[in-house]
């Protein structure tokens, strides 16, 4: 081999040397974004799931002390629809509408404790209850 076959050869490595770096850059970058990917689809699982326990953890005292401050600083009778948009968006209280409507403000109603009661079909309104 002469010298000029030798540079040849030397630039041809050369060459291949700065393919496999563009390659490992490129595999490196795939492999990257990939874990990425997967953390933030745990991190979303373990979001979900926290999510779905608070929705059992729910306080029926926290609740309905809520929905009373909240009918008190109204003043006037309440749409219950009015009341899950405050809980829910508001008081960041994860709880579906039906859940509100057949058992905490069905409850709140009948709890002689709490001065909340129902004013007619669907509205609830704090009056100071009689003991």
């Amino acid at each position: 081999m002469g010298s000029r076959e030798i540079e040849v050869r030397m630039i041809e490595i050369m060459d291949e040397i700065v393919i496999l770096t563009k390659e490992y850059v490129l595999l490196k970058d795939r492999t990257f974004k990939y874990d990425k990917k997967i953390s933030q689809e745990k991190i979303h699982e373990e979001y979900l799931r926290e999510n779905d326990y608070q929705k059992y953890k729910n306080s029926y005292d926290i609740i309905s002390l809520y929905i009373t401050s909240f009918l008190k600083e109204r003043g006037i009778p309440t749409k219950s629809q009015i009341i899950y948009e405050h809980l829910v968006n508001e008081k960041r209280i994860s709880l579906s509408y039906t859940n509100l409507q057949s058992n905490y403000l069905k409850r709140i109603h009948d709890d002689n404790n709490v001065n909340v009661e129902r004013a007619y079909r669907g509205y609830y309104q704090y009056r100071r209850k009689s003991k």
